[in-house]
């Protein structure tokens, strides 16, 4: 069978005259109808709309491991401070910095709070004399 027949073999088997409506098709059905999976996703990866979702899911998938990475790397530094965080984790850091500025100085800006907070308390502890009373 040829190329475009097969394509066209897709859309007959499913009663479809528009390769939009082969949105909500699960590629796993293919086998059923016996057409290739490959034929579906040709049809499917010539959609504007969803080569726009199939996008859209990668950067969130890449957005949600970078922050997850920032975060997991942050448990593991013994002194954790800034510049050693984007050290550590150079290759997401630059990546949350080019696409989710935003959230990573929100991160920055709570971590560095809680970072000061800490010294403080510490400073407080240190200074505090109980052998004396």
């Amino acid at each position: 069978m040829i190329k475009g027949e097969r394509l066209l073999n897709v859309r007959f088997v499913f009663g479809l005259g528009k390769t939009q409506d082969l949105i909500p098709l699960v590629v796993t059905d293919a086998n059923k109808y016996n057409v290739k999976q490959g034929d579906v996703e040709q049809v499917l990866s010539g959609q504007p709309v969803i080569k726009e979702l199939r996008r859209r899911i990668r950067f969130y998938r890449h957005r949600q491991q970078a922050r997850r990475a920032l975060i997991a790397t942050l448990y593991t530094l013994k002194t954790p401070t800034i510049t050693l965080l984007r050290y550590s984790t150079d290759k997401e850091y630059v990546w949350l910095f080019k696409h989710d500025k935003a959230w990573l100085n929100a991160f920055k800006e709570s971590f560095l709070k809680k970072i000061r907070l800490l010294r403080v308390l510490k400073l407080v502890k240190s200074s505090m004399s109980w052998s004396g009373k």
